[in-house]
């Protein structure tokens, strides 16, 4: 049967739980209070949901079963928006600071846990990755990064294992954020 995960805010604090479709039967998923940016999503074969809280990302069979790390916050690192699950259910995908502070990067790392792999494109310094989306068809991530040029903002293609980038967009005139 299917599941629903839903958030429960239970004494200002947001916990993750998951709902059994057609029946009573409910679990909390987190073991602590989660990240309210990013909800609780289960994966496309409905085993697993994903969360994230203040200490990193998480998986979690939605049947039964302990969390596992995807992804370790260090001290004053973050995660920047919500992760995403390939439409195969094999990888999460996120934005974090995880290498280097203040520099937003993207990773993918495989859903039952395991070693993550940064899959954006070296940036130059100052760049970040912005935003990303999956692609429902290829499997593929798009996202976009100022990589090449500071304050240039292009759209970019990468497996979501890893891989070479590929730029989408013709080059584009630099533009100013400050």
């Amino acid at each position: 049967g299917g599941c629903l995960a839903f958030t429960l805010l239970l004494f200002g604090l947001a916990m993750a739980m998951a709902a059994a479709l057609g029946g009573f039967e409910t679990r909390q998923l987190s073991t602590g209070p989660i990240n309210l940016t990013s909800l609780p999503i289960i994966s496309p074969d409905s085993q697993r949901a994903v969360y994230a809280d203040a200490a990193g990302l998480w998986s979690v069979p939605l049947h039964g079963g302990a969390p596992v790390p995807l992804m370790t916050l260090l001290p004053g690192r973050q995660l920047f928006g919500a992760a995403q699950i390939t439409p195969d259910g094999a990888r999460v995908v996120y934005v974090a600071d995880q290498d280097t502070l203040g520099k937003p990067e993207l990773y993918s790392v495989p859903i039952a846990g395991g070693p993550n792999v940064r899959i954006s494109k070296d940036l130059v310094l100052g760049g970040h990755v912005l935003d990303f989306g999956l692609s429902l068809l290829s499997g593929q991530v798009y996202y976009h990064a100022d990589a090449v040029t500071n304050n240039t903002v292009e759209l970019w293609r990468v497996q979501a294992a890893g891989g070479p980038s590929v730029r989408v967009n013709r080059t584009l005139p630099a533009t100013n954020y400050d």
